[in-house]
Parts: C-alpha cells; sequence; structure tokens
C-alpha cells in the first residue's frame, strides 16, 4: 500500500478482467471432461461408442487423464486466489492450445484413416479441437491482462494505523 498526496493506491490483481472466474470455471470443465474420458480409455465399449480412436495399451492416456483432472481443480481453485490465477491461467493456455493443436495435426497430416475414425468421430475431435482453442484463447486472454492500480480516496479508505505518539 502507497500514500500519495490524500490517496491510498493499493496495487494488486483487480479479478484479472474475469471477476467470476467464469473463464475458470469453462476451463476446468473442459479439462474435467477430456481427463475423464481418458480415465476411461481401458473401457473398449465406451470408445467404440463414440467413434474415438484407442490407445492400446491405455496407460498413458489413463496418466493424462489423471493429470487434467489435477489440473481442473487447480483451475477451479484459481478463482478465489489472486496468487494462483495466472500460474492456473498459463497452465491451462499450454494445456488446452497444445491439446487441440495436437489434434489438428492428426487430423490434418494422419487423416481419419490413420486414426481409424469415422464420422461421429471425426466431428467429435473436430469439436473437441474447437473448445479446447476457445478455451486456451479465453484463458489467455486473462494472462495477458495485468492487475490494474485500485485508488480509493481518503474519506473512503481505513485510516492508516497509528505507528506511535505524535
Amino acid at each position: 500500500m502507497k500514500i500519495t498526496n490524500g490517496d491510498i493506491t493499493c496495487v494488486m490483481f483487480v479479478g484479472m478482467g474475469d471477476q467470476n472466474g467464469v473463464a475458470f470455471r469453462a476451463a476446468a470443465l473442459g479439462a474435467l471432461g477430456l481427463g475423464l474420458l481418458l480415465l476411461a480409455s481401458s473401457w473398449d465399449g465406451f470408445y467404440e461408442a463414440l467413434d474415438l480412436p484407442q490407445a492400446k495399451p491405455a496407460l498413458f492416456p489413463q496418466i493424462g487423464g489423471a493429470a487434467l483432472v489435477a489440473l481442473a481443480y487447480v483451475l477451479w481453485s484459481a478463482p478465489g486466489t489472486v496468487e494462483l490465477r495466472r500460474v492456473a491461467a498459463t497452465a491451462g493456455v499450454f494445456t488446452h492450445g497444445l491439446g487441440a493443436l495436437i489434434i489438428a495435426a492428426w487430423l490434418i497430416f494422419r487423416g481419419t484413416d490413420d486414426l481409424d475414425l469415422d464420422t461421429l468421430g471425426t466431428v467429435l475431435m473436430i469439436a473437441g479441437a474447437v473448445v479446447m482453442a476457445a478455451l486456451a484463447a479465453w484463458l489467455a486472454k486473462e494472462t495477458r491482462e495485468r492487475g490494474r492500480p485500485v485508488t480509493a480516496s481518503r474519506e473512503t479508505a481505513a485510516p492508516p494505523a497509528e505507528t506511535g505518539p505524535r
């Protein structure tokens, strides 16, 4: 806190543009959904019903799914903790952004034949990449917005603490 000419200026992160944490909560739900999908990667019938490619063995997708569930927890917790917001947003940007790029690269360079996808699987993969890219862009906006000084006049702010006899 800094007192200057009768005004009290406190520099801190003020909501980072997203006062209610909507971007963080949306990114958390996206990470949770993908994490649960990857945790279920050993469930062959589920992946066949969604027409998604199955990893053999399912060990690494399940580890990735567990990491995404943990990231979802961090993203969900971030709006209430000023110190955690920028770190969580950056982690979410990398996770969702790289995920979207990886899906796009597989679809463009390898094609649906290599992934053993039919129409439903292709639509789900494209939709997933678009949603992940949108969440990454939304969180990137959060990381770019810096805290702005909050200025309160002396009349509305609490008086400074007494430091001793005058």
